[in-house]
């Protein structure tokens, strides 16, 4: 039995590799003219702060650029290290399997009226049923489905993993084979195997983009909702857009020339772009690859989108701080995954602000969260 599949070995490997600290060390002298002791005094101070943040944070968020940030901006930063403790308080645990298991959330979400992608079938062969969606449970369940069954293409993913790790876009089968996207064709037994036998795979037709986003990716790129749930009810604390580059099957960050783009929440224009982190973080104006400009471009159906997450946001009030990953497609709005809270890397990233507004600070506090507001102190 695989514990964990080829496939997810290959992407944690290449999840947010650890940034070569003399190097930005380096690099934070030479770009912005601050000496060493400075950038560790900087170190030190924001790590007593709420955000808790080290030393490669710093330098992924490029905070020793003092003509960005100010002290206080810089403690308005967060770690992704405070992530958990702070949903302990802001988010029923008992509730958290309903976001972190797929097929329970979009079992729960379609239920419910949301839209949701469609699952032709689950791969997995140990004992856990999955209702009325047709589950194969062996070799030669998984390879009759991928033969005859199957309508291509299909995105496959765990059932309880995040971040698209070990995701695969199937594009066919012939002749015994799975065809992949950026993989060369594989007997089912050998596909078979790096999906492995512990969680179950999702076996789901493929998102089309909405038309009018086409030119931003052919794949879909999901908008990222993060949501205060407060005593008057859902409010949108942060929207972005994960935008995958060409050749790549998802828009996670840490793919390789995927970007994010700030989107303003009441409007659903694009702010702001950026591609890669620390001293490489580059700040985009226009699309990298057709060059078409990014700045003021609109999202299609945004206020459909908006309505859609803040359905669902009532449904998981017991989960105070959550996220909603959104497809906008060529039928609609879709949800493609609704998260307990949510990593701050993203909103952080895509505004270059730390996402510890006020607005955020007291909602926190309103949940039991101890903050220092180290940035009220500067």
């Amino acid at each position: 039995m695989n514990e964990i599949t080829t496939q997810l070995k290959r992407d944690f490997a290449r999840y947010k590799p650890a940034l070569n600290l003399s190097e930005c060390m380096r690099l934070a002298q030479a770009q912005c003219g601050k000496s060493y002791s400075a950038q560790v005094k900087d170190i030190y101070r924001l790590k007593k702060g709420d955000g808790k943040l080290s030393a490669q944070d710093y330098y992924y968020y490029r905070l020793y650029d003092d003509t960005q940030y100010s002290k206080a901006e810089k403690y308005r930063f967060l770690s992704e290290s405070v992530h958990r403790g702070m949903i302990a308080k802001c988010c029923e645990h008992t509730w958290w399997a309903t976001a972190d298991d797929k097929f329970v959330a979009y079992q729960y979400l379609h239920a419910c009226g949301l839209p949701v992608p469609e699952t032709q079938a689950v791969y997995h062969p140990a004992e856990r049923g999955y209702g009325r969606t047709p589950q194969l449970k062996s070799l030669d369940a998984l390879a009759q489905f991928l033969a005859k069954e199957a309508r291509y293409p299909i995105f496959a993913k765990p059932v309880d993993s995040v971040a698209s790790f070990g995701a695969y876009v199937i594009r066919g089968y012939d002749n015994g084979q799975v065809i992949t996207e950026g993989n060369l064709p594989q007997p089912v037994q050998a596909f078979a195997a790096e999906l492995g036998q512990d969680s179950g795979y999702l076996l789901q037709s493929l998102l089309r983009p909405h038309p009018d986003l086409l030119d931003l990716s052919e794949m879909i790129g999901t908008i990222r909702v993060m949501i205060m749930v407060t005593p008057e009810g859902p409010k949108v604390l942060q929207t972005l857009a994960k935008i995958p580059a060409k050749g790549n099957i998802a828009d996670n960050f840490w793919r390789d020339g995927n970007f994010l783009t700030a989107i303003d929440a009441e409007g659903g224009k694009i702010t702001r772009a950026v591609r890669g982190v620390g001293p490489e973080m580059e700040v985009l104006e226009s699309h990298p690859e057709s060059g078409e400009p990014l700045l003021g471009l609109s999202m299609p159906d945004w206020d459909r989108l908006l309505s859609v997450t803040l359905e669902g946001a009532r449904l998981y009030t017991a989960n105070r701080y959550q996220s909603w990953d959104i497809a906008l497609t060529e039928a609609g709005p879709v949800v493609v995954e609704v998260n307990t809270g949510s990593a701050y890397n993203l909103a952080q990233l895509a505004t270059g602000t730390g996402i510890l507004t006020d607005a955020f600070a007291d909602f926190l506090e309103s949940c039991g969260y101890k903050l220092k507001r180290a940035w009220t102190k500067v």
